[in-house]
């Protein structure tokens, strides 16, 4: 009886139910076909594979949060897979959902279930698609008890994975900005401007700018100083060499910020831009010039995170139509010599003629080293002037001309007789010529000459 009831007991306790402890494991390596160093900005993949070695049970409400480093973020189409298989080799469904924000550098599952083994080890895999554009070594880790799950208790993972992504370098592209020419007519004269991007200094990687869709939306911005717009008939173009796909660029007419979205420069290759700009304002001044540069850091954006080797800059010279030169022939006279001041008033737009042309000049004389006087004898103007009426003012001191038209690229000139009177017989005395005010048109506002005062 003693032996039986010992016998009965062996049996009992060989049919207790032990609780099953899942192997519960994790390992990361990067997917095949996927290249592992990687240029910035190209897609690579991750593929993290749990797995459970326990035949006795599944494990159930598995989850895990992968932070990468900052350098890593998910890219291309995210999450590219997620299966399991059992422990027959054979295909399970998957549970739970896997979350893998494009532009994050978290990979989380939440509810997944890793079926139980059998003659081999049941898993699940998930590929997702993640870049930098950062060069160096980056270390992604899944560490020690960081995926969790449930069989007939909780379990974990009792050994960390690491994938580490190495990301070489790429040489800075350069950035270019020209003006078709160094001055121009307010208003009236429209100036190529042309933008280049050039990828030169890569022969082996293409350079994909951003586009829509992407922080910020647009490749390169240039702002145009004030003064400066697109012309009314804009012309915008994109011209690239060596392959690649031109980026998009259509300004309209008075845009004074020019984008340049989307596209890639080929490996080697470089596009150009080119827009047609007038100038609005010539400053306080007959001319002033306006310095239009690109930052190279904060205004240029690509998909490889690289900025421009420097910034690009231009100048450009915005002039009024009116010019305005004077001259004394000869340029010393005797006291009571008659000699001669022209006055040459020039319209140097292409296109648009000047009317209503006005200027006073109290004194021909405006400074000098003396007392002595300039007197006008007499005021003439030629037939470009336009039937200009001109007089001799302020007690024969000066001049005026009104109700002037001039041409386009023609020249108004006025011809002053006058003669010099000293202060002190013998004693010379040096003269200083006008203008020292500003002439007026009809639809423009004063112009200030030229500094020809001698």
């Amino acid at each position: 009886m003693d032996m039986l009831n010992r016998c009965l007991a062996f049996i009992a306790l060989s049919f207790l139910t032990v609780p099953a402890i899942a192997a519960l494991g994790v390992s990361m390596s990067v997917e095949t076909g996927y290249d592992n160093p990687i240029y910035p900005g190209d897609v690579t993949a991750l593929h993290i594979t749990l797995t459970n070695s326990n035949t006795a049970s599944t494990v159930t409400g598995a989850t895990f949060t992968n932070t990468m480093p900052v350098e890593l973020v998910v890219a291309g189409s995210g999450l590219v897979s997620y299966t399991c298989t059992d422990g027959t080799g054979g295909a399970a469904a998957t549970a739970g959902s896997v979350t893998a924000t494009v532009g994050s550098n978290v990979i989380q599952l939440v509810g997944g279930t890793l079926p139980a083994a059998g003659a081999q080890i049941a898993q699940c895999d998930i590929v997702v698609e993640i870049t930098s554009t950062t060069p160096g070594g980056h270390d992604n880790i899944i560490g020690i008890g960081d995926v969790n799950g449930t069989d007939t208790g909780p379990v974990s993972n009792t050994t960390a994975s690491q994938q580490t992504i190495n990301v070489l370098s790429l040489n800075a592209p350069d950035i270019d900005k020209q003006f078709g020419q160094s001055t121009i007519v307010q208003n009236d004269e429209p100036v190529t401007l042309s933008i280049t991007i050039d990828n030169g200094a890569n022969s082996n990687r293409d350079l994909p700018l951003n586009g829509v869709g992407d922080t910020p939306a647009y490749g390169l911005e240039d702002v145009l100083p004030a003064g400066l717009e697109v012309a009314s008939s804009p012309n915008a173009g994109v011209s690239c060499v060596g392959g690649g796909t031109p980026p998009a660029f259509s300004p309209s007419a008075g845009d004074t910020t020019l984008n340049v979205v989307g596209g890639t420069i080929a490996a080697g290759g470089r596009c150009t831009m080119t827009v047609d700009i007038i100038g609005t304002d010539t400053g306080a001044g007959y001319s002033q010039v306006l310095t239009n540069t690109i930052n190279g850091t904060t205004q240029f954006f690509n998909a490889r995170g690289l900025s421009a080797s420097g910034n690009a800059s231009a100048s450009l010279t915005v002039a009024s139509a009116l010019q305005v030169d004077t001259d004394f022939n000869p340029s010393n006279v005797r006291q009571g010599q008659q000699s001669t001041l022209t006055a040459t008033f020039r319209n140097a737009s292409p296109t648009t003629t000047l009317t209503g042309v006005a200027f006073t000049q109290n004194n021909i004389k405006v400074s000098g080293s003396g007392a002595g006087t300039l007197t006008v004898n007499n005021v003439s103007a030629n037939a470009a002037c336009g039937g200009a009426t001109v007089n001799a003012i302020n007690g024969n001191l000066g001049f005026s001309i009104a109700n002037g038209s001039i041409a386009p690229g023609a020249s108004c000139v006025v011809t002053i007789t006058y003669t010099g009177t000293l202060a002190a017989a013998g004693t010379p005395e040096t003269f200083m010529r006008w203008p020292t005010t500003r002439v007026r048109t009809a639809k423009r506002p004063p112009i200030a000459s030229r500094s020809t005062m001698s």
